[in-house]
């Protein structure tokens, strides 16, 4: 059967990842900021926080305190923030 490999096919993101994505940008976008602009008061490269906000890369618990912080949001905020975004089938249970 034709098509792409499972290397070259894109992965759809795990659904937590891509609800903290939204969350993220969403907090991003409240306060007015760029990519660019949050990037850089976190410390990170615009490449890598795009692809957090579009749920394809993880992010390491430091970097994402520092992200919170540069967007003045607090952890629990922001992960109550994408556990709203969830599916009940997609929230993990306790």
């Amino acid at each position: 059967p034709g098509g792409l490999g499972g290397a070259a096919r894109m992965r759809e993101p795990a659904p937590i990842l891509a609800a903290l994505g939204r969350a993220l940008r969403a907090r991003r976008a409240g306060r007015a900021w760029t990519l660019e602009e949050a990037a850089r008061a976190a410390g990170l490269s615009v490449g890598y926080l795009s692809m957090v906000e579009l749920g394809r890369n993880a992010i390491s618990l430091p970097r994402l305190a520092r992200l919170a912080a540069a967007l003045q949001v607090r952890l629990p905020d922001l992960f109550a923030q994408a556990e709203t975004g969830l599916s009940p089938e997609e929230t993990p249970n306790p």
